[in-house]
C-alpha cells in the first residue's frame, strides 16, 4: 500500500522586494477575508487571489496551495501568541502564580477575540495539523511553558 502523499505546506519563497512584501500581505489579508466570509471549506485560492486582486499565478509564486495559505494564518497565529505568552510567563519580577493568572486571562481574552477566525483555521486543521512544519511552530510555545514550570 502507498501512503498517502502530504501537501506541502511551507510557501515557496520569502518575498524579497518591498512590491513582493505587499502581495503576500495582501493575500494574507484577502485570506482572512474569504476564510471568515466563506469558512475553511469554500475556502480556494482563486477566491484568495480575487480578493486580493492578484492573479492566482502570483498567488502560486509564493503559496503553492491552499494548505499552505492556511498554515500560514495559523503559523502567524501561533506565533503572535506564543510571544504574548512567553512574555508574561517570562516576566521574573512577578511572582509564578501571578504570571500564570496573567496568561489564563491574556489567552481566554485572545480567544475570545478571534473566536471566529480560530473556528475556521481549526476547521482547516487536518490539512496541515501533522505536518513537520506544524510540529516545529508549536514547539516554540511549549517550551516557554516548560521553561516556565522548571
Amino acid at each position: 500500500m502507498t501512503e498517502r502523499r502530504r501537501p506541502q505546506i511551507a510557501s515557496r519563497k520569502a518575498p524579497k522586494q518591498a512590491r513582493s512584501n505587499e502581495l503576500v500581505a495582501a493575500v494574507l489579508e484577502a485570506a482572512v477575508q474569504v476564510l471568515a466570509a466563506e469558512g475553511a471549506q469554500r475556502f480556494t485560492t482563486s477566491r484568495v487571489a480575487e480578493k486580493a486582486g492578484v492573479s492566482v499565478g502570483s498567488l502560486y509564486q509564493y503559496f503553492p496551495n491552499k494548505a499552505a495559505i492556511l498554515f500560514r494564518l495559523q503559523s502567524d497565529e501561533w506565533r503572535r501568541t506564543t510571544a504574548m505568552l512567553s512574555a508574561i510567563l517570562a516576566d521574573t519580577a512577578r511572582p509564578p502564580l501571578d504570571r500564570l493568572r496573567s496568561l489564563v486571562h491574556a489567552f481566554v481574552r485572545s480567544e475570545c477575540e478571534e473566536a471566529a477566525m480560530r473556528v475556521a483555521l481549526n476547521d482547516a486543521a487536518p490539512l496541515y495539523r501533522d505536518a513537520p512544519e506544524a510540529r516545529a511552530v508549536r514547539q516554540s510555545g511549549e517550551e516557554a511553558v516548560r521553561t516556565f514550570l522548571a
